[in-house]
């Protein structure tokens, strides 16, 4: 096996790793998406977006997007709207 070759199996490897790795985030946002959509009061939903990070976080954000409390800027980034509790 080449240089060349053991390059492109190393790259491949890691294509493959990132791509897994990807389907695992989007599989823990969306868990955490369909577990703040069971919450009915938006009160604790905004409490437990306050209280939580990361992957998480992002989950409940959705939600939160979904139920017009948050919105996405110019940047994709959330932001408050001027719906209040």
């Amino acid at each position: 096996m080449g240089f060349w070759d053991k390059v492109s199996k190393v790259g491949l490897h890691m294509v493959e790793t990132a791509q897994r790795q990807a389907e695992q985030r989007h599989r823990e946002v969306e868990k955490y998406e369909y577990k703040a959509s069971r919450i009915n009061d938006d009160r604790e939903l905004v409490d437990k977006f306050k209280n939580s990070s990361g992957i998480e976080k992002y989950g409940y954000a959705k939600e939160l997007e979904k139920r017009g409390y948050l919105e996405r800027n110019s940047e994709g980034k959330f932001q408050r709207t001027n719906k209040n509790l």
